[in-house]
C-alpha cells in the first residue's frame, strides 16, 4: 500500500466559488486529484479539488478547488428543484 499523498498550499484569495491557493509543498507535476478533499489546518473540509483558475489581477494560474460552501448551496438548490 502506498503512503497517503499530502500537498501543502497557502490560501491566496477566493474568486466566485474558487479558492485560489499558492503552491508550498507540491511535486512539479501532479494529477489524478479531481474529487479529492481540500482540508484546512484543523482538518475541516473546505473544498473539493476540481481545476485551476487564472487570477485576473496577476494573470497567473492557481490551483483552485471549488468551495464546499458553494457546493452545498448548489446541492440544496437542486433538491428544491425536484
Amino acid at each position: 500500500m502506498e503512503p497517503q499523498r499530502v500537498y501543502e498550499f497557502e490560501y491566496y484569495k477566493t474568486i466566485s466559488n474558487r479558492i485560489l491557493l499558492k503552491d508550498i509543498l507540491v511535486p512539479e507535476k501532479f494529477g489524478g486529484l479531481s474529487g479529492a478533499p481540500l482540508v484546512d489546518e484543523n482538518g475541516l473540509l473546505v473544498g473539493i479539488v476540481s481545476n485551476g483558475t487564472v487570477d485576473p489581477d496577476s494573470d497567473k494560474k492557481f490551483f483552485s478547488p471549488c468551495s464546499i460552501t458553494n457546493l452545498v448551496s448548489f446541492m440544496e438548490n437542486r433538491k428544491h428543484d425536484k
